[in-house]
């Protein structure tokens, strides 16, 4: 599945990400190196999707300083790799580093 990052600057919907290639990957890294050197103010960043790929760009948004949400129709991360205690796991483990 896709997942959408969406960075709020308080401009139009131009910083929907769609990440499924390398080259999606240094776009979103562009649009995000932009914000982080831009004077505005909020940090605040949505990914859509709970699985691998979804995760692990919330954890580096997250690295990189970003408000990070994690919008997902289960309610347990990664539910299609793991059992529900493993994937509990997981969802205590982003928790605690603010995702």
């Amino acid at each position: 599945k896709d997942f959408v990052l969406e960075t709020f600057t308080g401009q139009s919907w131009n910083r929907i990400h769609y990440v499924k290639h390398i080259q999606d990957a240094d776009l979103l890294l562009g649009s995000v190196t932009e914000l982080l050197d831009s004077n505005y103010p909020d940090r605040k960043c949505i990914v859509i999707g709970s699985g691998y790929l979804g995760l692990e760009c919330a954890a580096s948004l997250c690295r990189r300083g970003l408000d990070v949400t994690v919008i997902t129709e289960s309610n347990i991360p990664i539910p299609s790799l793991f059992t529900k205690a493993i994937s509990e796991k997981y969802q205590s483990y982003f928790e605690e580093r603010g995702i």
